[in-house]
């Protein structure tokens, strides 16, 4: 990103209280927020809050199908670029012990989600581990391969379609059998929406959301975030479960949660397990995103 103060052209999804903005940021649920004004990276100490992961609930896709049909893209397009920050609770250390928020703020060129600057809580990103230069890599790759799942474009977004099965095909998820029903469709789906939920069309965004659908075994349940409540939805990978969290009214992913097998406490202060069977999960890995489209 070229200079420290672009002119920002907000384009914020789902809207949200402040109240749940600052719980959010407290128990490292991920959220695209709606607001007003704009804020340099870093964010700011939070009020207290709890998160509950309750019972199970029936399948949400019709809903979550229902409530994309009303979404749209968010127009990028030039040299636009898509800002992610991403805020993850990690234990402070030390004797005290607790939780403290580590943030991570990249911006990508929208044409091939190109990464031009980073920086984690607040401080620019050295090169990569041998030294690389991160933007060059990105660079030399889009050359060689052009848009596509690795390099997605606001175009070739706009391009995915709409039946679920050709989505499928185009994604490479379709075997000669049928489509792939393990891992790669969970990862490839949810990744990119995570990636680039606010550049999704609604058309895209609901037949990713059926492809996730036809998945076997997965787990839903009902999770409260300071009384509001939002459908989390997991798949077991070994003993965990790996859990997005969406806004039943806009479909838009709110964030992850990774669900670890065994006893012990969460490890967030304020979360709360209200299943029958408390204590056999625990909350590890919780995720915050937030989204923005600017001019550099």
């Amino acid at each position: 990103m070229r200079g420290d103060a672009p002119a920002r052209r907000r384009s914020w999804l789902a809207p949200v209280t402040a109240a749940l903005v600052a719980l959010a940021v407290l128990a490292g649920i991920g959220v695209a927020l709606n607001r007003k004004v704009s804020e340099r990276p870093g964010l700011g100490p939070a009020p207290a809050g709890h998160v509950e992961i309750g019972a199970p609930i029936p399948e949400p896709w019709p809903d979550l199908q229902h409530a994309a049909q009303g979404t749209r893209s968010v127009p990028a397009d030039g040299e636009d670029q898509l800002h992610v920050r991403a805020t993850m609770l990690v234990p402070a250390g030390g004797p005290g012990g607790g939780l403290v928020p580590q943030v991570r703020d990249t911006w990508y060129e929208v044409q091939g989600m190109i990464t031009v600057r980073e920086l984690y809580d607040g401080r620019p990103a050295g090169p990569g581990p041998k030294g690389e230069d991160v933007t060059e890599l990105d660079r030399q790759s889009f050359a060689e391969d052009g848009p596509g799942l690795r390099h997605p474009t606001p175009e070739w977004l706009a391009g995915l379609p709409g039946e679920t099965m050709l989505l499928l095909q185009d994604l490479g998820l379709v075997r000669p059998a049928g489509p792939d029903p393990g891992p790669a469709v969970w990862n490839t789906c949810a990744g990119l929406i995570e990636r680039v939920d606010p550049l999704l069309s609604s058309r895209a965004r609901v037949a990713l959301l059926a492809a996730l659908g036809l998945l076997p075994d997965l787990v839903y349940r009902d999770v409260t975030i300071d009384g509001r409540h939002v459908f989390g939805i997991g798949r077991q990978e070994g003993q965990d479960v790996a859990m997005l969290l969406f806004d039943p009214q806009t479909a838009h992913v709110l964030g992850r949660l990774q669900l670890i097998a065994g006893g012990g406490p969460a490890p967030t202060p304020g979360v709360v397990d209200t299943r029958p069977s408390a204590g056999t999960m625990r909350i590890g890995q919780q995720l915050l995103y937030d989204y923005e489209v600017v001019h550099p």
